[in-house]
C-alpha cells in the first residue's frame, strides 16, 4: 500500500535553518516519488515540486506541498489506465 511520509527532520544545528519539510511516497518501505520545495535564494520557499518515476516537475512548481502531491497521485492513476 502506498502512504505519504513526511522527510525526516534535520539533526544538530543544520535543524535551526532547514527548510520546511518536504514528503515521500513510499510503498513497501521503497520511495516512489519525493514532494520538495522549491528555493530561489537561501531560505525562500518559490514553490513545490516532485520528482519520481523518471520524471522532475522542477520547472513547473505548484503553490503549496499538498498540490504537488496530489499531482503525484493523479500521474500514478493515469500510468495505471494506459
Amino acid at each position: 500500500m502506498k502512504r505519504w511520509s513526511k522527510e525526516p527532520s534535520e539533526s544538530g544545528l543544520a535543524r535551526i535553518c532547514q527548510l520546511p519539510r518536504g514528503a515521500n511516497l513510499k510503498e513497501d518501505g521503497e520511495i516512489l516519488a519525493m514532494v520538495r520545495p522549491l528555493v530561489q535564494d537561501y531560505l525562500s520557499v518559490v514553490g513545490w515540486y516532485w520528482y519520481g518515476f523518471g520524471l522532475n516537475t522542477c520547472r513547473s512548481p505548484v503553490n503549496t506541498l499538498d498540490e504537488a502531491k496530489k499531482q503525484v497521485i493523479k500521474h500514478i492513476k493515469d500510468s495505471l489506465t494506459k
